[in-house]
């Protein structure tokens, strides 16, 4: 939700540059990412995932040059990429073969119901500000740092 107005705060005109980084690295990464979550282990996966999230959400909040910026998308972008599969996997091995159906229906509302409140949230810590931004990114940054430690914890 913050993109676009953080690209005009490092001076970039062009806010679809960003997405495109993050996009392409996501649908590359989601090549390697299923494969390597069904042989190293879906939480083996996520963790490297959800430090990466927290790397490149930290990479973007203190971004001032296009470098930092589009790699900060490309990490982000690549996080994405290993985890989203993973989380689905995840979901189905841990659900009863009868209740697959909501073990997926359950995880997907989580994701949207996440991307939403993230977008609320920020838009309200916005303000105009690259140091309001900053914060947001931050934050992100700081609840996936938090999802790393949860599934740290686990097998």
């Amino acid at each position: 939700a913050l993109t676009a107005d953080f690209s005009d705060q490092i001076g970039t005109q062009n806010h679809w540059i960003f997405m495109i980084y993050m996009t392409a690295a996501s649908f590359l990464s989601r090549i390697f990412g299923g494969k390597a979550s069904d042989k190293h282990g879906r939480v083996k996966v996520i963790r490297i995932g959800l430090l990466g999230m927290a790397l490149g959400l930290t990479l973007i909040a203190f971004s001032r040059t296009y470098f930092s910026y589009y790699s900060g998308a490309i990490l982000l972008g690549v996080s994405g990429g290993l985890t989203s599969p993973s989380l689905y996997a995840w979901a189905i091995d841990l659900g009863d073969d009868s209740n697959r159906g909501k073990s997926m229906a359950t995880i997907y509302i989580a994701l949207e119901l996440g991307i939403g409140l993230g977008a609320l949230i920020s838009g309200t810590f916005f303000l105009g500000s690259i140091t309001q931004m900053t914060i947001g990114f931050l934050i992100s940054a700081f609840v996936a740092a938090l999802g790393f430690l949860y599934v740290r914890k686990k097998s």
